[in-house]
């Protein structure tokens, strides 16, 4: 639970910070201390709010709102999380983060993820790249087909963000996931459009399989020292083979293994890692 709330307050909707009343006359100012969430699902905020409660050990607040922007909000006084959060830092969250990976990027893709055409987006900006080269590890390391971290859009762009109109300062930047490897690993997104938008999608995927010569000529290129987005671009520009980045990634992964093969590697692998984030999970206690 610990795991999945710092993927939601990482650089994402979540937000940690403490406010200070004024002094009034001869009464001191006091600073209250809060985590809080405000996004426009209902099934991502009530999905936070419990697993947060569970994370303090204690009941789960009620959800305000809706706001005048749509949003929903739920937010926890509690300055003995907020003053941890604060003295970890960022390191120390990714340790926790390392340990059980797949809740931490339940949380980030709930938090900061779009569907795309047959993969899901990690969203972010450049002053956030280090984060994202974090995720696409973590992905990586789950079993799941990721591209390259490219940028999109431009800056100085309005955009819509929580019913408001604002301009982009930075360059924004975003990471992709085989749509197919994030629901048989992740399994599902709590913010109810992006989810229902991606199941369709893969429901209606009509599956075309690549002929043999091109996975061929990808991993004579790899032996010849080449990248996956080296092999990517040589095979659209000297052999006419407009193959998707996250294709060739997979070929060099799989290598000269059968399908059969790759899968049942890659299952025992799933099962090896369940079995380990199940034990973390005994022998951890809660923190707040």
């Amino acid at each position: 639970m610990l795991s999945y709330s710092i993927g939601v307050l990482l650089k994402g909707d979540g937000s940690v910070y403490s406010s200070r009343t004024k002094r009034r006359g001869r009464m001191r100012g006091t600073t209250s201390y809060f985590v809080a969430l405000r996004v426009n699902s209902f099934q991502f905020v009530d999905t936070f709010r419990k697993r947060f409660a569970e994370v303090l050990a204690r009941n789960y607040v009620a959800i305000q709102g809706p706001k005048k922007d749509g949003c929903l909000v739920v937010r926890y006084g509690c300055a003995r999380f907020v003053r941890w959060w604060r003295d970890v830092g960022v390191p120390g969250v990714s340790k926790i983060a390392r340990a059980f990976p797949r809740d931490y990027l339940e949380g980030r893709f709930d938090s900061e993820s779009s569907v795309g055409n047959y993969v899901v987006y990690m969203c972010g900006a450049e002053d956030h790249r280090a984060i994202l080269e974090f995720d696409r590890e973590l992905c990586a390391r789950l079993g799941m087909r990721t591209g390259r971290i490219e940028p999109y859009g431009a800056t100085g762009l309005p955009t819509w963000i929580r019913g408001r109109l604002a301009n982009s300062k930075a360059q924004r930047l975003r990471l992709s996931v085989n749509a197919s490897d994030f629901l048989s690993i992740i399994g599902t997104i709590n913010v109810e459009t992006r989810i229902k938008k991606l199941r369709a999608m893969i429901k209606g995927r009509r599956w075309t399989p690549w002929e043999e010569r091109p996975r061929i000529l990808a991993l004579e290129l790899q032996r010849e020292g080449l990248n996956p987005r080296e092999v990517c671009n040589r095979l659209s520009a000297d052999c006419g083979y407009s193959v998707p980045y996250t294709t060739v990634y997979f070929w060099l992964r799989r290598g000269i293994k059968t399908w059969e093969a790759y899968s049942l590697e890659r299952k025992l692998s799933q099962v090896r890692i369940k079995i380990n984030t199940n034990a973390k999970e005994r022998t951890a206690g809660p923190v707040a």
